[in-house]
């Protein structure tokens, strides 16, 4: 629809401010800039859990033999934007979860946990949501979400916080615990990006007992 349409054209201008080139293919987002050269977030298997973790390491950019930038603008978020027939499906879902809890007289408060370019988020507040808490731990991905937000007109409706949910209690929650949760940590493994730490954790600690 219209915000896909929107945001298509918001994220593409700010993935090439940040070195993306024709042809490059938009992968996994793991950068972030730091003082002195890039931070960069490798996943790794942990041999005392067997946990997958993301471990932070610094490069210099002056010193890499590759293009670093264009590092920048790998993801799947672009390709995810293009999935029309996914993003189909979750605005259905969004749309009928929202609707439900309006029918019952509830006001419909969102938590959206790793909200990448903010889509479903926006989803949920073009469906009704009164209020929309969307996460995102990937700084560079904290500051495009929040700029195609505020491109769209949402900016008033959802918050955008920067950090992992697991690190978040009650307290980061604007407006109290959520009511709806909405969430795409799924992998080609399906539970690999820790999908089920962070559902626990967000029923036991971001979300209203139902």
């Amino acid at each position: 629809g219209e915000i896909v349409h929107h945001q298509k054209r918001k994220v593409a201008r700010l993935f090439l401010r940040l070195g993306a080139r024709k042809g490059v293919v938009l992968r996994a987002p793991v950068v972030s800039r730091c003082r002195g050269g890039v931070g960069m977030f490798r996943g790794q298997v942990n041999p005392v859990t067997g946990r997958q973790e993301w471990v932070a390491e610094e490069r210099d950019v002056e010193s890499e033999d590759g293009d670093l930038s264009c590092e920048l603008a790998r993801s799947q978020y672009g390709d995810m934007l293009h999935d029309t027939a996914r993003n189909q499906l979750y605005c259905q879902a969004i749309e009928k979860a929202v609707s439900d809890m309006k029918a019952k007289g509830r006001a419909a408060h969102v938590l959206d946990i790793g909200t990448g370019t903010g889509l479903l988020s926006m989803m949920a507040a073009r469906a009704g949501a009164a209020r929309v808490t969307a996460v995102e731990v990937m700084r560079p991905m904290v500051r495009i979400a929040r700029e195609v937000i505020s491109a769209n007109g949402y900016s008033d409706t959802i918050r955008v916080v920067g950090k992992r949910s697991t690190d978040m209690t009650e307290n980061d929650m604007e407006g109290g615990r959520a009511n709806i949760l909405v969430t795409e940590v799924f992998d080609t493994e399906l539970i690999g990006e820790g999908a089920l730490i962070t559902y626990s954790h967000a029923l036991q600690n971001l979300m209203e007992v139902m």
